[in-house]
């Protein structure tokens, strides 16, 4: 952690070897995380950190950056009362832009076993810290797993994560012999209403589920999608279908 309120410690920031992460403590979705791997990179990054302290910010997280082969996950549990273990729920593939910001995810279901038994530990351990401080509910920690395949935790939410709709929708989508389901937000043109019609045959062949709709401006809207398919080439052929059906309204 490095303090904004001393100048000593501000300036330790650039001293870091690139590549480098940048991470604002009060930011949501991705945002207000900066990946250092050029001076150009570096100073986008600066005048952010000074916007920030002048907005209240007090300190940054400085991280190494770890190249990772496998995907990013978004693990999901739920913590109990006590000593209680923790219940996996499930673990997505995040899905982020180049400038790290989350915009969905994916889950495999014939996976969650697997990758359960290989989170066990490390979903204990951020359980039990947890459990110290007395908190009981829903939890989402982001996972990246190092050259030697070790989970490291790079984000904690003591609350609902915005990916867990596809992880509770599993037993809708394997009952109709969908095995991956992805979530999607989606930015159109028109009243919030208007993606209901889009969509509707995916609706009603309970391939695509609309979590939430609503209107951002007076011409624009935005909508969270869910929706499975048999296979990774068949969830592009569904979020395209998805996208056209929707391009009318754009």
């Amino acid at each position: 952690m490095v303090s904004l309120l001393r100048e000593d410690q501000r300036d330790t920031i650039t001293s870091y070897l690139m590549p480098f992460v940048v991470k604002f403590c009060r930011c949501s979705s991705g945002q207000g995380t900066y990946i250092v791997t050029t001076e150009e990179e570096s100073q986008h990054m600066l005048d952010a950190v000074h916007r920030y302290r002048e907005r209240g910010g007090i300190d940054v997280q400085v991280s190494e950056f770890i190249h990772s082969k496998r995907p990013h996950y978004g693990v999901n549990f739920f913590v109990g009362h006590g000593s209680s273990q923790p219940r996996f729920l499930g673990a997505t593939e995040q899905i982020v832009t180049k400038n790290g910001v989350w915009v969905g995810g994916i889950i495999d279901y014939q996976v969650q076993e697997d990758l359960e038994r290989c989170l066990r530990d490390t979903i204990a351990a951020v359980a039990r810290t947890l459990q110290q401080s007395s908190y009981v509910g829903w939890v989402g920690i982001d996972v990246i797993f190092d050259h030697n395949d070790r989970p490291l935790v790079v984000d904690l939410n003591a609350r609902i994560a915005a990916g867990i709709g596809i992880v509770l929708f599993s037993k809708h989508f394997l009952s109709v012999g969908l095995l991956f389901a992805q979530m999607e937000t989606i930015t159109f043109y028109g009243p919030a209403s208007e993606i209901y019609d889009a969509v509707s045959a995916g609706i009603e062949s309970g391939r695509v589920i609309v979590t939430l709709s609503a209107e951002v401006t007076e011409t624009e809207s935005v909508a969270s999608v869910v929706f499975g398919a048999r296979d990774r080439e068949d969830l592009s052929v569904v979020r395209d279908w998805i996208r056209d059906q929707l391009s009318p309204c754009n």
